[in-house]
Order: structure tokens, then C-alpha cells, then sequence
């Protein structure tokens, strides 16, 4: 009996589909015929080496070529073997050099005495077992097309890009001059923040200006990763905050909304910021909040609370910035007293397994006046009905901007 499959590429057929192929023709010559199929894919992998498949598949060669049989090295490392007029010791001669080969293998051991979710090998006899073993072709056959579609498509995806090296004192000082002398404002970005009730209609309130590092990453150093050292990321950050401060009056004479603005401790305590604000109140009268990192605040309680007070009195509103579900239950939030408090949705907020923490965290939510929160990093449906679910109204992300651009389109 010939097996002639063609591949509809015209490539050379898989093992796989020569195996479903030969079973199926094996519906009419079933008398005298028995298969195994050897799991040599379940072995360990320092078990699974070519010359370790090779060998075992030769070993039943003798009897395929005195047994009309047929012997398939499936792609996965697996052997399935059929042949006629054997008796079944025959068989079970080499299947038991097989498991000495293998022998300090988990699959042999463990699997003869119940303890692996795998057989060594599965027999048939084919006069009675024939629709088991063709519906194994068939599963055989479909997990590697499956496998190959994998790789197909692993191939044609762009590879990953190359790991950026770290920022250093070394590659910041080749981009210090350039920062001190930029001009931000094509690296600067606006981002909403949006009231959205629950049940209700979408409109901003508001924009968050900052200036992007990715932005000056591949305009400056696009191999260097800004973010990898902290202490060199924050006086990265206070020479950008100065430089922001120069373009400000002007960018904020022509936006109507509210802007929200990240900026230091030790850069709104500076004799620029008060100079530049000066010069803010001249071009516009509109609200500013000024974002101030949870952690930035608790490194110097005394300084935030000086500057805190210090921007309400110049009409500024304060918003902590960085929060999360792991720490916003553990920052003394009475003592802060910001306007905000600025959230970022993440994994730890959509946990709903009951703990302590998630208590805590759930308490300190409900003991906030909604108004007050902002939810950010909402880029999915998940974010904003975890929002909704605990009163929050105000958000930002991809997924509120998407139903903003859903509401200029329907306008």
C-alpha cells in the first residue's frame, strides 16, 4: 500500500499528514495489523536530543522492513509504528529497549507506576481499535499545522527590539547641553483627562501638559533607556521642568482647559517657577494644578506642605501623582491634603481576591470624595467600570480618549 500526499504549496508533506494519510487507507487491510505510538516528545529535554530520536526510531526498522510496516518520526520527536503479522512480543522487545535507553527518565518510571499524566507508549489493534487510532492521526495532523502556523506567523513578526542601555553619569552628560538650551515644545504632549459618570456623557476637563522621553530619547540617545537609573531620572526630569517653566506663559495663553503640570519639589520652590507664574497670571486666568509625586511629598513632608499651601495661595491646586492600589491606602492622606489624587489603574486595582490590603485599599476609596480622584492608565473597558464601581467619574487613558474621539466624530 503507497501513501501519496501533496501539499497544497507543493512543499514537501509533514510526518504528520503522511501518518493521517496511511491510516486512513488503512481502513481496508486492517486484518493482522498492530500500531504503537511512542511519546518520546513527553521525555526531558536533555532526553530529546537528535541522536536520542534517531536511535530510537531505527530500533524498529528490522521489523518494518520484514512486516510491511511503516515507521513515522513525527515532528515532535514522537514514533508511531504499524505493522502486520507481529506477534505483539515482537513488539514489545524493542519497546523495551526503549525504556532502558530512557530509563532514568520521569516518563518511564513515573509512568509505570501511575504517577505521570502520560503513557510510555499506546497500542492498537487495528481490527478492533482502528477508529481510536485514526481519530490520534487526526489530532497528530492538526497539532502540527498548528505548530507550524506558530511558526509561520513567529516569523513574519518584526523582531524584538534590542535592549536599551541603561543611563549613566557619563551618556547624561552628553545630553545635558542639549536640554539646557531645548526647546520642549516638540517634545511637549497634552493628554485629557475626562469626566465620565457613570451612565453619562464623556467631556474633558481638562489636559495634562508634559514632555515626553520618548520623545528626547530618539531625538538624543535612542539607545539609551532614560527611565533605568531613579537619581539620574529625577535631575533628567528638574532640567526639563526648567525648561517647560520658559515655554509655559505661552502655551497655556491659548488652551482654555485646565492644565495639569508635573513638576518637583524643588523645582516649584525655585525663584523661576514664582517669575514664570508671574507671567502665567498675566497670559491666562484659568485653573492650574501642579502634580507632585506621592513619593517626592513623603521624602520631605515639611517642604511639600510649605508648597502646598504656598501654590493654593497663589490660586494653584495640588494633585499627588503615582498612586496605586499596593499604596494608596498607606499614605496619610488627611496630613497631604492634596486637591487630587491621581491613581493608575493596573493588574492590583482589577484584583478582586479578598484580602487585607484590598480591604484597605477598597476603605480608603470609599473614604475619598470621589471628585477628588483621577483615574489614569485606563486604556481598556476594564478601567472604567472598575472606576465606576467605586464612585470614580474622572479619568485618563486610551480608553476615555477613544470615546472622546467618538464624540467629535458623532458631532
Amino acid at each position: 500500500m503507497q501513501t501519496r500526499v501533496a501539499k497544497p504549496d507543493g512543499g514537501l508533506p509533514s510526518s504528520e499528514a503522511l501518518l493521517l494519510d496511511y491510516a486512513e487507507r488503512l481502513a481496508k487491510y486492517l486484518p493482522g495489523r498492530r500500531a504503537v505510538h511512542v511519546h518520546l516528545s513527553k521525555l526531558l529535554a536533555v532526553n530529546r536530543r537528535e541522536h536520542h530520536l534517531r536511535m530510537a526510531a531505527s530500533a524498529f526498522d528490522p521489523l518494518v522492513r520484514r512486516a510491511q510496516g511503516q515507521n513515522f518520526r513525527l515532528s515532535n520527536g514522537d514514533i508511531v509504528v504499524v505493522v502486520k503479522d507481529v506477534p505483539v512480543a515482537e513488539i514489545d522487545d524493542v519497546v523495551l529497549r526503549l525504556r532502558y535507553m530512557f530509563g532514568d527518565d520521569p516518563l518511564v518510571h513515573a509512568a509505570d507506576e501511575g504517577k505521570h499524566p502520560y503513557k510510555f507508549c499506546d497500542w492498537y489493534d487495528l481490527e478492533v481499535q482502528y477508529p481510536s487510532f485514526l481519530a490520534k492521526a487526526q489530532v497528530l495532523n492538526r497539532h502540527s499545522q498548528e505548530r507550524k502556523e506558530a511558526e509561520r506567523v513567529a516569523a513574519l513578526a518584526p523582531p524584538a527590539p534590542a535592549p536599551k542601555t541603561p543611563l549613566d553619569p557619563a551618556r547624561l552628560s552628553k545630553l545635558d547641553p542639549f536640554v539646557a538650551t531645548a526647546d520642549v515644545r516638540p517634545l511637549s504632549r497634552r493628554r485629557a483627562i475626562v469626566e465620565l459618570p457613570a451612565n453619562g456623557s464623556v467631556k474633558p476637563v481638562a489636559t495634562e501638559l508634559f514632555v515626553s522621553l520618548d520623545l528626547l530619547g530618539q531625538r538624543t540617545l535612542p539607545d539609551v533607556d532614560l527611565r533605568a537609573d531613579r537619581a539620574l531620572l529625577t535631575y533628567l526630569s528638574q532640567q526639563l521642568d526648567r525648561r517647560l517653566l520658559t515655554v509655559l506663559p505661552e502655551a497655556e495663553a491659548t488652551v482654555p482647559l485646565p492644565s495639569w503640570l508635573r513638576f518637583s519639589l524643588k523645582t516649584l520652590m525655585s525663584p523661576d517657577f514664582v517669575a514664570v507664574d508671574d507671567k502665567l497670571r498675566v497670559a491666562t486666568r484659568k485653573s492650574m494644578v501642579a502634580l507632585i509625586r506621592w513619593d517626592d511629598a513623603l521624602a520631605d513632608v515639611t517642604s511639600y506642605l510649605f508648597v502646598r499651601d504656598f501654590l493654593k495661595a497663589r490660586q494653584w491646586q495640588v494633585a499627588l501623582d503615582g498612586l496605586s492600589a499596593a499604596n494608596f491606602a498607606l499614605i496619610d492622606r488627611e496630613t497631604l491634603e492634596p486637591d487630587f489624587f491621581k491613581l493608575d489603574w493596573d493588574a492590583n486595582a482589577a484584583d478582586a481576591t479578598p484580602s487585607k490590603r484590598r480591604a484597605a485599599f477598597l476603605d480608603a476609596l470609599e473614604s475619598t470624595a470621589p471628585g477628588r480622584l483621577v483615574l489614569a492608565e485606563c486604556h481598556g473597558p476594564d478601567a472604567l467600570a472598575f472606576g465606576h464601581s467605586v464612585g470614580i467619574s474622572l479619568f485618563q487613558g486610551k480608553a476615555a480618549d477613544s470615546l472622546l474621539q467618538a464624540r467629535a466624530s458623532a458631532a
